[in-house]
């Protein structure tokens, strides 16, 4: 995965309806099978296999998350926009409707038709451009 020692780690918490408090820690070693952090924690985050309604069992663990090797995808700041009276679908742009008299436009990403869209340990943050159908921050169509 590419992480070093130094590096900054969160952990989720596991707690049941959002419970419990998640942590950030320093790495200060790796092993094969384990990492050596900065400080122990204060929570227990847990690793259990569940199995509901003899449904196969799933795990069910906490997000561990390198906050020194990720990647952001950043729009610009959100930009208002005006509904067009002369839009009569909201894929088309930003519809009036008794409700709305202006969207909020910001980053679109999308993958069509063909190929593999594959993001992993990134944040994408000011996307969406709300009140317009099908523009979403991470937009997967096939």
């Amino acid at each position: 995965m590419g992480w070093q020692v130094g590096d900054r780690i969160a952990i989720a918490s596991t707690e049941q309806f959002s419970k419990g408090f998640s942590h950030a820690f320093r790495i200060t070693s790796l092993g094969l099978n384990s990492v050596g952090v900065d400080s122990p924690s204060t929570e227990l985050h847990k690793a259990d296999f569940i199995n509901k309604h003899g449904v196969e069992a799933v795990l069910m663990s906490a997000e561990v998350i390198n906050l020194s090797r990720n990647i952001i995808i950043t729009g610009d700041d959100f930009t208002h926009i005006p509904c067009d009276s002369s839009v009569t679908n909201e894929a088309q742009g930003c519809k009036c409707e008794s409700w709305r008299t202006k969207c909020t436009t910001g980053l679109h990403t999308l993958q069509a038709n063909t190929g593999v869209m594959k993001i992993t340990n990134t944040r994408v943050e000011k996307c969406g451009q709300r009140g317009i159908q099908g523009k979403y921050c991470l937009h997967g169509r096939w």
